[in-house]
């Protein structure tokens, strides 16, 4: 328990360190399908569907696949760092998503099948990635993409994303991942298309939630 409790501390810090200085319009795609313990994520590589479209709106497009908790650890400083370089942020995860009422994991590609309480030692902390997003308040857009296949969980868990203390200024959609990565391709880079409209006219299956506001959108055209 002690060392599920340093892992998770130490992960917490590795993406929650001081703030860097930059300029740069940054897709961050991060993509868990092949798992060992559980049925495959087979839709998680759906994410990477947009990236001609990011790129053609200038954005860089950086995507890591199948994290383990060794890779995740090994990756953390870096994911931190890309965020808080650049000054508007898209953040696209996939894969098998889990939740307690108040946190949600992407789960690394080794993950168990664990209770609750120790879930953190085989996950990617969504509620710390939007706290990172924070600091790009009106600038950034999560989207959390979740296979269709249910698993069977430890106690006190649930699959799929729990939209709880989402930060101010951090708009989030989560729904399944191909229509997530078509929202992202024909919506909301969409020249002129505001993130309010996104939301209000999202396709069944795709929540919003989160900072939704009617005339700000990622690429410009609003008059």
């Amino acid at each position: 328990m002690a060392a599920i409790r340093m892992f998770t501390v130490c992960l917490a810090l590795a993406l929650a360190g001081a703030p860097a200085q930059g300029a740069e319009s940054l897709a961050l795609i991060i993509a868990n399908q092949s798992y060992k313990d559980f049925g495959d994520a087979r839709d998680a590589f759906d994410a990477t569907l947009a990236n001609d479209a990011l790129r053609a709106a200038g954005y860089q497009v950086k995507t890591i696949r199948n994290l383990s908790r060794k890779g995740l650890a090994k990756a953390a400083p870096g994911i931190r760092a890309d965020i808080e370089d650049a000054d508007q942020v898209i953040l696209f995860i996939s894969g098998h998503i889990v939740s307690t009422a108040r946190e949600s994991w992407l789960l690394t590609t080794d993950a168990k099948r664990q209770d609750g309480l120790v879930a953190g030692a085989y996950g990617l902390p969504i509620h710390v990635l939007a706290d990172l997003l924070a600091d790009k308040a009106g600038a950034a857009v999560l989207l959390v993409g979740q296979s269709g296949s249910v698993q069977r969980l430890g106690k006190g868990l649930t699959y799929g994303f729990a939209a709880a203390a989402i930060p101010q200024g951090v708009t989030v959609f989560a729904g399944r991942t191909g229509d997530l990565a078509d929202l992202l391709r024909d919506a909301l880079l969409s020249p002129g298309t505001s993130i309010g409209e996104v939301a209000q006219n999202a396709p069944a299956g795709v929540t919003a939630y989160g900072f939704l506001p009617s005339r700000l959108g990622l690429v410009p055209g609003l008059s």
